[in-house]
């Protein structure tokens, strides 16, 4: 003979059912709620907002340089530096020249380089010029022995007052996709002064 079901058995089924899911919204929220959180910071008139928890490096020879310590055997990393362009040039001209110029002397450091593509983008209606590109980095913690990891690269280069700005992304082939929407939000919250 079947148990029969009473209502109040479905009803304590159906509450259990809407515990849960209230629990997996709070949990979402929570955690879109940590990953949205951001510093400030401002050196050599450039003030940027990045990830709570990333690592900060002022003695990096950057205007910014900032890392994830919890993506892996590579930092994800994002990185700001300004460089003086000829002011007789088109801007275009100048970003696209010198982001060549940052490919050669990367693929002088790096092994295995390969620049993909040298395009112009826009910006918060800025407009500038964007460099993707691929290494791999050989040793990425020197007190471990690993295997090399793929590393993807974007740069982003603006003119402001005179300098180019170059704003970059390194992330381990693996992570790049989903960092390079965060670093967006932080290439976009950039002021150059």
């Amino acid at each position: 003979m079947a148990k029969k079901v009473s209502p109040r058995d479905r009803w304590a089924d159906w509450a259990v059912v809407g515990v849960v899911i209230v629990a997996l919204l709070l949990g979402w929220a929570l955690k879109a709620t940590a990953e949205s959180k951001t510093l400030s910071y401002n050196n050599d008139g450039v003030a940027v907002r990045y990830p709570d928890g990333w690592l900060l490096d002022e003695k990096a020879g950057y205007i910014v340089k900032v890392s994830d310590p919890n993506s892996g055997r590579f930092r994800t990393t994002y990185l700001v530096q300004a460089e003086a362009i000829d002011p007789g040039t088109a801007e275009i001209t100048a970003l696209t020249t010198l982001l060549n110029n940052v490919s050669l002397s990367r693929a002088q450091t790096t092994t295995a380089y390969k620049l993909f593509q040298v395009d112009q983008v826009q910006v918060r209606g800025k407009s500038g010029v964007r460099a993707v590109y691929v290494y791999v980095e050989g040793k990425p913690d020197p007190f471990r022995e690993s295997l090399p990891v793929v590393v993807e690269g974007v740069d982003y280069a603006f003119v402001e007052g005179g300098k180019a700005y170059i704003f970059t992304l390194l992330a381990a082939e693996p992570n790049f996709a989903a960092a390079e929407k965060r670093f967006m939000g932080f290439l976009e919250s950039a002021e150059i002064r």
